[in-house]
């Protein structure tokens, strides 16, 4: 066990928990509630939440960077909610995962970060990985296809985020 002991571990499990399970809590008010409104209201709150905790506005440059930024996000949510309509809350999170090896591909075509030989092997065995735990040879319907397409939008969101340089905090307020 590393010196720093369980606690690192047990966080990391828990806060994948609660990512995974949150596919499931969403695909339960999808069938009750339609996807932008439930949208307009989860994030109406966070705005609101989000104002009395900073209290403080952005400035012009946070409105510049945020925008874009929280305009890919939002295409992103759509994306994935609407998507999740049809598929599996697993095969959601699964293919959702993907951003994380959509962001150096992402970075790489739109600001010309340098690709390490590894992050592409990494990538290469991730995507087939996925592949391989959704069972994708079995069908690809319009669900999954917007879901991965939302994965692109939140690995977009995450290589604007790295070249903005406005507070991240103003930025999330945005």
């Amino acid at each position: 066990m590393p010196e720093r002991g369980w606690l690192p571990l047990v966080a990391l499990l828990g806060v994948t928990a609660l990512f995974g399970w949150t596919f499931v809590v969403v695909k339960d008010i999808l069938a009750e509630y339609p996807a932008l409104a439930y949208l307009g209201l989860r994030f109406g709150i966070a705005v609101v939440t989000f104002l009395l905790v900073v209290r403080r506005w952005p400035s012009r440059e946070d409105w510049r960077a945020g925008l874009a930024v929280g305009f890919v996000l939002a295409i992103g949510y759509l994306l994935q909610t609407e998507g999740m309509v049809t598929i599996r809350p697993g095969v959601a999170g699964l293919l959702t995962g993907l951003f994380v090896v959509l962001t150096p591909i992402l970075d790489r075509a739109l600001f010309g970060t340098r690709l390490r030989s590894k992050t592409v092997l990494s990538v290469l065995a991730a995507l087939a990985g996925t592949a391989l735990l959704t069972d994708l040879g079995h069908g690809f319907g319009i669900g999954d296809l917007l879901v991965v397409l939302s994965a692109l939008a939140f690995a977009g969101q995450i290589v604007f985020l790295s070249h903005a340089r406005s507070s991240p905090v103003r930025l999330s307020l945005v």
